[in-house]
């Protein structure tokens, strides 16, 4: 579910893991209805709770996308 904004990307994801790390938070989240798992690093004052749904913001110009099987680097291409 991306839906393009002001040449920006949004993407909706359903909050699975919050793992509060001190100065940081690692969020896992899953795309609903599927199996693609994002890690998001953010601030450690921010605390969603698993089932919370989060709207995000991604600048493309800093997505890495690597392949779950292989861990080889899909985009950008070197």
């Amino acid at each position: 579910m991306i839906a393009v904004i002001n040449n920006e990307s949004q993407l909706i994801v359903e909050v699975k893991v919050v793992e509060p790390l001190g100065r940081e938070t690692l969020i896992r989240a899953a795309l609903p209805g599927s199996t693609v798992v994002l890690n998001i690093p953010v601030g450690g004052d921010v605390r969603p709770r698993p089932g919370d749904r989060l709207s995000l913001q991604l600048d493309l110009n800093h997505l890495f996308v690597f392949d779950p099987k292989t861990g080889d680097r899909i985009s950008p291409q070197e």
